[in-house]
């Protein structure tokens, strides 16, 4: 049929050519005989002999035209048979070729036969044989890729309809190609996804590829989270035709809210932490920050350098001699602690502790350094205070160490003067001790004065000028410039070059010692805590002395009891050896009775007998009274008798207020009275007693030499009385 079609075409061309040839010829040789014709009619006209004669000649001329005509169709028809032959022969391996081509079969090619146009044509054809080979062979190959991808793949045309997709989009969905192909790409989206894909494929202009996260959803009706990126098919700006790469973002969907969680969570932590923290680069600016440091600074802090924010600086704190943590970890790599003094609040000095640790990159390299601060400014104050006391307890052990050492007075107060001196940092200071008889206060004591200015302001009467009220009211006076203070008008202090001043009261546990005055020749502010100190002081020094005192007395009271004993001893032996000495119980008696009364100073003193339990005088000293005179009768409850009965000394502090017992009308108008017992075994020899005209009280020492005076006259009465009765 091709090759019938193809010697038709040719044999009309060929037709076509002779009608072309022949035509004109027939045309021009009419043309020019009958204008040969007309010539010669014009030269001479013809006669009609003549002219048959022409016109058989014009037939015979056509009539050979025609014949010539159909010879050189019967050529022209060979001829066309002939060349139809050698062209359709490359013509028809040219169409076999394509059919093969059509079929599949890109391995065909031709020979190339002749250099002629044909030969060109069948080079050509070979040529985009071998170029659509080729290409078969990388659009199969491609599309075994995307047939491949493990990632969905669509393709969206202008109307934003899906043309293709790849088997990974229905296995990751659900749709197969009929229900996603020719559909919108917005019927897989729901109102929010749907803004951003038409906000992605709105931007048709830029050439370049975009990529956003959305939910497809899939078949089932589920949102299915996915990174898609949307890519032109062609550079050609004005293309609207695009792929749509669909990433499975679920693994990496919880993995950013496990991240984002933990981000959080680590956000969380780090801003619930009080103390400052911050992530400083190798600019020394402030990267990230916690709440903390937010709060303190606001959101200005990131970004700015560490010592701006810190020091409210604006060169690095190393500059102004400061030790830089975060530099020395940038230089050693290692952690760094150390302690800084900040100002953050205009002038005000705060203190932080400094913990500065690196952040190293996969070489080991500090790319960052993470600087934790911690407020110790209280505690850093809590330490000054506790030093401080440290320094005040120290001061006082001194003192009460000095204080328990010595009981001089010159030794105590000029140590105590130097260490409050000392501890204050003032320049002098003086002590005033009271004289209660004169009502008025010497300064025996001085430190950092003149000689002339003791003579002066040495003796102060009691009230007058600050050291003066200050031994009247027991309280602390602290005056940090005297010239300045409007209190003081009348004072020797006054512009007499000293400024600070404190008088501090020395306590005793009944009454002020005295006063301790410290000096400075420049204004001094005397601290609410020195203040507490100083008066503690004073009270301590006010209890040395009143320690000094009662050592004193004391030493004087042991002399006394000394003293007392040697008195008790000799008096003992004194009565003793007039025992002894006596010839008689009355002698004996008198004798013991004037030494009982001397040694004690008693108004009476009478010694009773006890006879047939009635108590009769045997010796009296103080009242005109008979030896033998019954006293007391029997069964008369009178302080000897209760003596004798209980066999135990008496001692009467106020006889008026004793109702219980009956006084003779010899001892009425006496008012104390110690009544001993005189036992000579179990037999009771009498009692003497020892009246006191006023209230008396009498030690445990008097109570036990009187005992052992009885005790020795009742042995002297007994042996009298045995000697007596055998004689």
């Amino acid at each position: 049929m091709f090759k019938q079609r193809l010697t038709y075409r040719l044999f009309l061309i060929f037709l076509i050519f002779a009608l072309i040839f022949m035509i004109p010829l027939f045309l021009t040789i009419n043309k020019e005989l009958n204008h040969m014709a007309k010539e010669e009619a014009a030269i001479n006209p013809l006669a009609p002999e003549v002219q048959e004669i022409h016109n058989r000649l014009f037939e015979n001329v056509a009539d050979n035209i025609v014949v010539f005509s159909f010879y050189f169709f019967i050529f022209a028809f060979i001829l066309s048979l002939f060349f139809s032959k050698s062209l359709l022969k490359p013509i028809k391996a040219l169409y076999r070729a394509s059919l093969s081509i059509k079929d599949g079969n890109l391995g065909v090619r031709l020979d190339v036969a002749a250099d002629d146009e044909l030969g060109q044509v069948t080079k050509s054809f070979n040529e985009m044989a071998a170029s659509l080979e080729k290409k078969t062979e990388e659009l199969k190959k491609k599309d075994t890729y995307v047939s491949a991808m493990m990632d969905p793949l669509l393709a969206i045309d202008g109307d934003n309809a899906i043309s293709d997709i790849n088997p990974a989009f229905t296995k990751l969905f659900g749709y197969d190609r009929d229900e996603a192909i020719g559909g919108s790409i917005y019927d897989f989206l729901d109102d929010k996804n749907l803004e951003i894909m038409r906000s992605l494929l709105e931007q048709d202009k830029n050439d370049t590829s975009m990529t956003s996260e959305i939910q497809f959803i899939a078949k089932g009706g589920s949102p299915m989270p996915v990174l898609i990126t949307l890519s032109p098919i062609t550079a050609n700006t004005n293309s609207s035709r695009k792929i749509a790469v669909l990433k499975d973002f679920r693994r990496e969907r919880e993995l950013i809210d496990t991240i984002k969680e933990s981000r959080d969570y680590l956000d969380a932590v780090i801003n619930s932490i009080n103390d400052e923290l911050m992530v400083i680069d190798r600019e020394y600016r402030v990267i990230s920050a916690n709440r903390a440091v937010l709060e303190r600074c606001g959101e200005k802090a990131v970004g700015e350098y560490c010592y701006s924010v810190s020091h409210k600086q604006s060169v690095p704190c190393w500059l102004e001699g400061e030790e830089c943590p975060v530099k020395k970890v940038f230089e050693t790599g290692e952690t760094v602690r150390m302690t800084h003094r900040h100002k953050i609040e205009g002038d005000k000095e705060y203190f932080y502790e400094i913990v500065a640790s690196p952040i190293k990159d996969e070489s080991g390299s500090v790319v960052h350094v993470i600087e934790l601060m911690r407020d110790i400014t209280a505690r850093k104050r809590y330490e000054e205070k506790i030093a401080q006391k440290n320094r005040e307890l120290v001061t006082i052990n001194n003192i009460a160490a000095m204080l328990s050492r010595s009981l001089k007075a010159e030794d105590i107060f000029g140590n105590v003067l130097d260490r409050l001196i000392s501890l204050v940092t003032m320049d002098g200071g003086g002590i005033f001790l009271i004289d209660d008889a004169k009502k008025e206060m010497t300064c025996p004591y001085h430190k950092g004065v003149s000689e002339e200015f003791v003579r002066n302001m040495g003796r102060v009467k009691l009230g007058e000028d600050i050291p003066g009220r200050v031994a009247v009211t027991g309280k602390l006076i602290a005056i940090p410039d005297i010239d300045a203070d409007r209190h003081i008008t009348k004072s020797i202090l006054k512009h007499s070059g000293i400024k600070g001043y404190c008088a501090i009261p020395i306590k005793g546990k009944e009454k002020i010692a005295g006063v301790i005055c410290l000096l400075s020749f420049k204004p001094h502010i005397f601290t609410s805590e020195e203040e507490r100190l100083l008066t503690s002081i004073g009270e301590i020094t006010g209890m040395a002395i009143e320690n000094i005192r009662l050592y004193e007395k004391m030493r004087r009271l042991y002399e006394y009891q000394r003293q007392r004993r040697t008195d008790d001893h000799k008096n003992l032996l004194s009565l003793s050896s007039g025992l002894t000495a006596a010839n008689n119980i009355k002698e004996a008696a008198d004798s013991a009775v004037e030494l009982i009364k001397k040694s004690f100073r008693a108004d009476l003193v009478w010694l009773l007998r006890r006879e047939n339990n009635e108590l009769t005088l045997r010796s009296c000293l103080g009242a005109d009274i008979k030896e033998g005179e019954i006293i007391y009768l029997k069964d008369t409850t009178s302080i000897e008798q209760y003596a004798i009965d209980k066999r135990n000394p008496v001692i009467i502090h106020a006889i008026p207020a004793e109702t219980r017992f009956y006084l003779s009308d010899y001892i009425s108008s006496y008012k104390s009275a110690v009544s001993i017992p005189l036992y000579a075994g179990e037999k009771a020899l009498g009692v003497f007693t020892l009246y006191y005209a006023t209230l008396k009280d009498l030690t445990e020492d008097d109570i036990h030499f009187l005992q052992m005076a009885a005790s020795t006259l009742a042995v002297a009465l007994g042996r009298q009385e045995l000697h007596e009765n055998r004689s």
